[in-house]
């Protein structure tokens, strides 16, 4: 199942778990289950690491978290020196702007949004700024609190859609099993030229190093 990623920056220090934790409380109106992770899960990387939920729906959890200021640029300078390609750029955490800070969202994607609506606003309500605008409707939808009754409805309804989705899938199966299998042969194809690519670009990158040296 794919994956959700979200981030808030704020500028200067992140509020603290304790203070996001009471902001969506107070905006959804209902209880939330917090398992704050400990040192072995934080290590040196992270400044903040927990796992939300609503205590109604405890399975239904959104993963919650910040870094130390410049603890994942440490990390890639004394981990990947050696990489050949420019993967370090591409961390999350490396391009945090100097004196900001940002948390960050991840949760599945078959997570019903209450939870994650509710905590992208109250980050933004503690002075975040979204990375993504969020839409107008979706604000009026999620702008009051909620009760337990008006959650389970929400669950049931993503129930019945994605049954439904997964009948429709059944049903297609007869027409994209042919049309992957397609699509598989013609990378099989393809897979030397995609081979002989990388390797120009890899002698690129390690002629380019060798010259700057």
């Amino acid at each position: 199942m794919g994956m959700f990623f979200g981030s808030v920056t704020f500028p200067g220090q992140a509020p603290d778990l304790a203070r996001i934790t009471a902001a969506v409380t107070e905006r959804s109106g209902l209880a939330l289950a917090v398992e704050e992770s400990g040192a072995d899960i934080k290590g040196g990387l992270h400044d903040m690491h927990a796992r939300l939920a609503f205590a109604c729906a405890p399975r239904e959890q959104l993963e919650l978290y910040s870094y130390r200021p410049g603890a994942v640029k440490a990390f890639s300078e004394s981990v990947l020196v050696d990489v050949p390609f420019p993967t370090a750029r591409f961390l999350q955490g490396m391009n945090e702007l100097e004196g900001a800070q940002t948390v960050y969202l991840r949760a599945s994607l078959g997570l019903e949004p209450t939870l994650l609506a509710f905590t992208l606003l109250a980050l933004e309500a503690l002075g975040g700024r979204l990375a993504h605008p969020f839409p107008e409707d979706l604000r009026r939808q999620y702008g009051a609190p909620v009760t337990v009754a008006d959650l389970e409805e929400r669950h049931r309804q993503l129930g019945k859609q994605a049954r439904l989705a997964a009948a429709v899938v059944l049903l297609l199966l007869p027409v994209l099993i042919p049309l992957w299998c397609l699509g598989f042969c013609l990378f099989l194809v393809m897979l030397p030229w995609y081979i002989g690519k990388a390797c120009q670009l890899y002698r690129r990158c390690t002629e380019d190093r060798g010259n700057s040296a």
